[in-house]
């Protein structure tokens, strides 16, 4: 892979970032930067290897999405063999801003889009908290046209789908751009000092009796237990057992199965055989076991950054009775094990599901970014927003969604 010699450089009117951030920092007053222009310069690279001690300082911020580690897209571009176009914007020689971007080409043009997009639960690009929260809109401005400037010549539309405005604290630099509110919203449970104290968010009586039920079900079947898959062997088979049952779910609702491409279940697995640390890991396999034949009643993976836990995708075997609950259950003992770990966040990530609205206090709206580099990306852009609002709209009527849905797995 080569490096895309791709740059655009906007020269200072003023004092440069760096020097306005010194100034701040050593003053205790707010940077004057919000009011300064900064040397922009803009890199748009094909080979991730080159800019990976930048990729690593940039993704060591808490605020970053985990789905934008180098880690995570490189085993996405390893699954899917597809051309990088990443991002990197550094104001008076300091890296501030890196977006993973790769390209996908629409009828209505070439567009760049996150790595790994359709299967990411929140987007932010890599972003240095200080600047999000310091740099001025007309600073914010010229960044995204030095952006669109560096990319011209390789898409009509840049494409930031599911971010939200703001994210632990960190405005999205990107916000001030055209964007719509995209059809799914993600779902938050915070973590409390005790498990109790997060209880007590949802209704922790009826949360209480409902995990009784279930644990007093499943030892009625001979017992049962909650593993973690630490081997090669261990981690294959719950992978292979998570695609079974997800795909028998996906049958009986009539909709395509998200994971059905062996590029997916090789992106899944390249995950889960990666390390594990225990505040850092991209892919840890969790399931609930019967102890009586090694049956597994229901598989659930979660990804962790810092202070921030995701699940990234769950299943349940779909013979169990739904007063079992084997999901719930798994749920029960991965939000408990959180505590005391210096977890704040439990995601159950994109898109409404009942069972995530009765566990998340939290529900974040998310945005699509939608910004075209020249005039010839405005219908793309305009179809995009489009097809972003008719998704919503047609996600309220849960008749016509379904209707649509079974359709398109026909």
């Amino acid at each position: 892979m080569q490096t895309v010699i791709a740059d655009f450089q906007i020269m200072p009117a003023e004092r440069s970032f760096s020097e306005h951030l010194d100034r701040f920092l050593s003053s205790g007053q707010s940077t004057s930067a919000q009011s300064a222009s900064a040397s922009i310069h803009v890199g748009v690279y094909t080979d991730i290897d080159a800019i990976r001690d930048v990729w690593k300082q940039l993704e060591a911020y808490d605020s970053n999405s985990l789905h934008h580690c180098f880690d995570w897209c490189r085993a996405w571009l390893k699954a899917h063999g597809t051309t990088p176009l990443v991002v990197v914007v550094s104001l008076a020689g300091k890296p501030v801003i890196l977006l993973p971007l790769e390209k996908r080409k629409t009828t209505l043009g070439a567009v760049a889009e996150f790595i790994g997009a359709n299967h990411a639960n929140i987007n932010t690009g890599l972003i240095d908290p200080e600047f999000a929260k310091s740099a001025s809109f007309e600073l914010k401005t010229q960044i995204v046209n030095a952006i669109k400037r560096a990319l011209k010549a390789h898409v009509c539309l840049i494409s930031l789908t599911n971010m939200p405005d703001h994210w632990q604290g960190v405005p999205n630099p990107f916000s001030g751009s055209y964007k719509v509110e995209n059809q799914n919203h993600a779902f938050q449970l915070p973590i409390r000092k005790t498990f109790e104290e997060t209880l007590a968010q949802i209704n922790a009586k009826r949360r209480r009796k409902k995990f009784r039920k279930s644990t007093r079900l499943m030892d009625d079947m001979g017992g049962f237990e909650h593993i973690i898959a630490t081997t090669p062997e261990e981690k294959a088979e719950l992978l292979k057992t998570f695609f079974a049952q997800k795909r028998v779910r996906f049958e009986d609702a009539g909709i395509p199965d998200a994971f059905a491409e062996p590029e997916i279940k090789f992106f899944f697995k390249n995950l889960a055989d990666l390390p594990q640390e225990d505040n850092n890991y991209l892919l840890k396999l969790h399931a609930i076991r019967l102890k009586k034949d090694g049956h597994i009643a229901s598989v659930a993976s979660l990804s962790r950054k810092g202070n921030h836990i995701i699940c990234q995708f769950s299943s349940i075997d779909e013979t169990f009775t739904a007063e079992a609950s084997p999901g719930e259950l798994l749920f029960h003992f991965m939000i408990e094990d959180a505590h005391d770990t210096g977890v704040e966040i439990f995601d159950f990530g994109l898109g409404y599901m009942r069972y995530k609205s009765s566990w998340c206090p939290v529900e974040t709206v998310q945005y699509d970014v939608l910004i075209p580099t020249a005039l010839r990306g405005m219908p793309a852009a305009a179809f995009a927003a489009a097809s972003t609002r008719a998704k919503a709209w047609i996600k309220q009527n849960d008749r016509l969604y379904r209707f649509l849905q079974s359709r398109r797995a026909a």
